[in-house]
């Protein structure tokens, strides 16, 4: 299907417009404004959604070494290792990592090291959970602290400002996909799932209904079936 450019779209697309035909045709049958539904006979195909983007252990590894460098520069910045390393650990969403107040972190429970993640919007407190934090992370969590001198929000600046940072950091790493909060939530799920994780306990961890777990699996799936083809 071709639009008033002449670029045909994309399959989604098509697929949007075709039920929306569909849809459209059979009101006005119903309704006796046509003595049929002209719009029956065309068949709805469904689309597969792509995959996502996720990072290559080799690109984890460059991705951390930037990060590293930037770290124990003459000039240190702490902050690009510590948000690399906390999504990679966490698979939290950008919208919880910017919700992250300094009471938040957790580093005398009994669990060990986690983060909370809360929420203002009583309609997703099911969403709310802990997350546990590898011990590695304190050194730099402790340096960023002393350096950026947060006083509430663990990041007190807005998600522009770090998704710049992960675009400096994939730019200096020369990913060809780039670094996104997405791509990174989607790379932890995968490396938990390659790693053998329980399906409840990493469902829990991103923090979605079992619902939404049922599409997450599979594309999880078809990621490792990918990866372990290449």
């Amino acid at each position: 299907m071709l639009h008033e450019r002449g670029v045909p779209c994309s399959p989604k697309s098509y697929a949007r417009r075709v039920t929306t035909l569909k849809v459209f045709f059979k009101w006005l049958h119903r309704n006796g404004v046509l003595p049929e539904d002209v719009a029956e006979p065309v068949i709805q195909r469904s689309v597969p959604t792509p995959l996502p983007e996720i990072l290559t252990d080799d690109e984890i590894a460059r991705a951390r070494a930037v990060t590293l460098d930037l770290w124990q520069a003459e000039k240190p910045d702490p902050r690009p290792h510590l948000l690399l390393n906390l999504l990679l650990a966490t698979a939290m969403k950008k919208a919880e990592c910017m919700g992250i107040r300094l009471e938040h972190i957790q580093r005398d429970a009994p669990g060990g090291v986690f983060v909370q993640i809360r929420y203002d919007n009583p309609a997703r407190k099911i969403k709310e959970r802990k997350l546990a934090l590898p011990l590695e992370i304190i050194p730099v969590l402790d340096d960023y602290l002393e350096q950026y001198e947060p006083e509430e929000s663990l990041f007190p600046c807005t998600a522009r400002n770090l998704e710049y940072v992960l675009r400096d950091v994939a730019e200096a790493a020369e990913l060809p996909h780039g670094l996104s909060f997405e791509m990174l939530r989607w790379t932890a799920a995968a490396l938990d799932y390659r790693a053998g994780a329980d399906p409840i306990h990493l469902r829990q961890k991103l923090g979605i209904s079992e619902v939404t777990w049922q599409d997450t699996e599979k594309k999880l799936g078809r990621l490792t079936r990918e990866e372990q083809d290449q």
